[in-house]
C-alpha cells in the first residue's frame, strides 16, 4: 500500500496539483466558476507535464548510461570516400 502513497514532497505536490486541476475543471464544467482561456491553457500544460513526468518510460536495466556520461557530436563526420578536387 505504501507504493501508492506519495514518497516525498515532489510526489505530494504533483498529486495535489493533479487533484486541484481536476476539481477546477469539474467546477468549471458545472458553471460554478469561469476560468479565462489563458488560465485554462496553463492548467492543461501543467497537467500534461506532471502526467508525462510520472508516467514516463522507466529505463531498462541494460540501459545504465546517463546523459552526463554519454556525449554525442553534432558535427557530421565526412564519408570515407571523399570526392577529390
Amino acid at each position: 500500500m505504501n507504493k501508492f502513497l506519495p514518497q516525498c514532497f515532489n510526489d505530494f505536490l504533483a498529486l495535489l496539483l493533479i487533484i486541484l486541476i481536476a476539481i477546477l475543471w469539474v467546477i468549471e464544467g458545472l458553471d460554478k466558476v469561469v476560468l479565462r482561456d489563458d488560465v485554462n491553457g496553463a492548467l492543461v500544460v501543467l497537467f500534461t507535464l506532471v502526467v508525462q513526468y510520472y508516467f514516463r518510460k522507466a529505463p531498462t536495466p541494460t540501459d545504465t548510461t546517463t546523459s552526463t556520461t554519454t556525449t554525442t557530436s553534432s558535427v557530421a563526420t565526412p564519408p570515407d570516400t571523399a570526392i577529390p578536387k
